[in-house]
């Protein structure tokens, strides 16, 4: 049996889409915020208010399509309130293949982070939900200078917070922005496309799976 190489020293993980499917929570935040107004939401081919895995943009065009004169502001602050209650109203479960593949993660004493494009309020209250936030070594959020992906921002944050060179990270991404991200910061990048993001541009991978059960240390090693 071919001994495996141990050449990577951590893995970080992309939240929504990942770890947790949030995109339906995101999208019914969004509905409820376009029904206080009296409109009637539009919803996309992935049946969501907004493009999963697309950073920026997502309120001015909920504004134009639905006809919302209220200001950005507004907007997000009002549907950040509607997300946070329904996280809070709910009791959420981790995809697939997460706790299998972060035990055998920990037990190679690899480092994990999370590194998303959310702001942390929202990720701690979603891992706090999972019961999973002491998984993490490091959790990375969209700050005032961390910008969100396809900037490499969040994971070269993760990386330094870890300890641990871009070239010896692997990333688990689960859309378009999120890939370009992790290459732009110089990283492995195993992409899992969700049914919300299937039909984006996964070229730039170095390896596609179909969920995280099809993951293992040996796989993480050899890109």
């Amino acid at each position: 049996m071919a001994k495996i190489k141990k050449n990577k020293k951590a893995v970080i993980f992309d939240l929504d889409g990942v770890i947790v499917d949030s995109e339906s929570i995101e999208s019914r935040s969004l509905e409820l915020l376009i029904r206080s107004y009296g409109k009637k939401p539009v919803f996309n081919s992935s049946g969501l208010i907004h493009e999963a895995g697309v950073s920026g943009g997502t309120y001015e065009r909920i504004k134009k399509k639905h006809n919302i004169k209220e200001g950005r502001e507004v907007l997000k602050t009002k549907k950040r309130a509607i997300f946070k209650k329904l996280i809070k109203s709910k009791k959420l479960k981790p995809l697939p293949g997460f706790l299998d593949l972060i035990d055998n993660i920990k037990q190679k004493n690899l480092k994990v982070g999370l590194a998303s494009s959310r702001f942390p309020e929202y990720i701690l209250l979603i891992l706090d939900n999972l019961d999973a936030r002491d998984y993490f070594e490091a959790i990375v959020g969209l700050t005032e200078t961390i910008k969100h992906k396809p900037a490499p921002d969040t994971y070269l944050e993760c990386a330094n917070k870890l300890n641990v060179h871009p070239k010896f990270c692997v990333v688990l991404e689960d859309s378009q922005t999120g890939v370009e991200a992790a290459k732009n910061a110089g990283m492995k990048v195993i992409g899992i496309p969700s049914i919300y993001t299937r039909e984006q541009d996964f070229s730039k991978t170095d390896k596609i799976v179909s969920s995280l059960s099809d993951i293992n240390i040996q796989m993480i090693h050899e890109l």
